[in-house]
Parts: structure tokens; C-alpha cells; sequence
């Protein structure tokens, strides 16, 4: 899976959403995820990308 396009935006003291455009053998998908920190917020979007790929 290779990331396109990454941007986070902090919608709250403890919220952090990150957005992916990710694509895989030329098909590409948009992904979203949310978390406690930048950190945590990225990993769940990975997690949402593999899925939309491989689920």
C-alpha cells in the first residue's frame, strides 16, 4: 500500500482525525481514522486502509 496523500486535523482537545489516499495495485481508496493523539489517530487509519484493501 503506498500513501498518496496524508493530513490530520485536530477537531478536539483529545481527538485527532487523519486522513489517507492510499492505493495498491492501481486501485486507490480513501481512508479515515480517529484517536486520542496524532499517533493513534495514524495507526487506526492504516489499519482502515489495510481493511478497505484486504477486508
Amino acid at each position: 500500500m503506498e500513501i498518496l496523500s496524508f493530513h490530520q486535523l485536530h477537531i478536539a482537545a483529545d481527538r485527532t482525525a487523519t486522513f489517507l489516499l492510499c492505493e495498491h495495485d492501481g486501485q486507490r481508496h480513501c481512508a479515515l481514522g480517529f484517536g486520542a493523539g496524532a499517533t493513534e489517530s495514524s495507526i487506526e487509519t492504516m489499519i482502515a486502509g489495510a481493511n478497505l484493501r484486504h477486508g
